[in-house]
């Protein structure tokens, strides 16, 4: 069974790092056009359900393993940048999403930080998924 579940763990972040690096190409161009943003709001869907997919298995595996979990730094590193860069999704890049959703047909709105907030999620995903890696292989 902690196979089964660490598998469906390891979908969840390649969903993750999937919706991330999609959506950084997307908005490198630093401003949104209403189809480029009909395309990031469908793209957060599944970032939204990859991050429940991600806590749901993280808590089956969590529970499996709770003593060496609770004790390991390199564990509670992992949960708060993946609560961080969940604050960085919703607070800054959704918010400029739905000011850019909120725009009439035909315009454009300029997004100049968001191509360095996507980046930056970019960064803290890949390091969560590797902290997992280093956390799997310890055990």
């Amino acid at each position: 069974m902690h196979t089964i579940v660490l598998s469906l763990h390891v979908i969840g972040s390649g969903i993750m790092l999937g919706v991330v690096f999609t959506s950084l190409i997307i908005v490198m161009k630093k401003t949104l056009s209403q189809e480029s943003v009909g395309i990031l709001k469908k793209i957060q869907l599944f970032g939204t359900l990859g991050a429940s997919w991600q806590v749901i298995t993280g808590l089956i595996l969590f529970f499996q393993e709770k003593g060496e979990f609770i004790e390991s730094t390199l564990f509670w590193v992992k949960m708060g940048l993946f609560v961080l860069d969940g604050v960085i999704a919703l607070l800054i890049i959704g918010r400029q999403i739905k000011k850019a959703e909120s725009l009439r047909k035909g315009q454009t709105l300029n997004v100049s930080s968001v191509p360095l907030w996507a980046m930056t999620s970019l960064v803290i995903i890949s390091t969560v998924i590797i902290l997992g890696v280093f956390l799997m292989g310890a055990n």
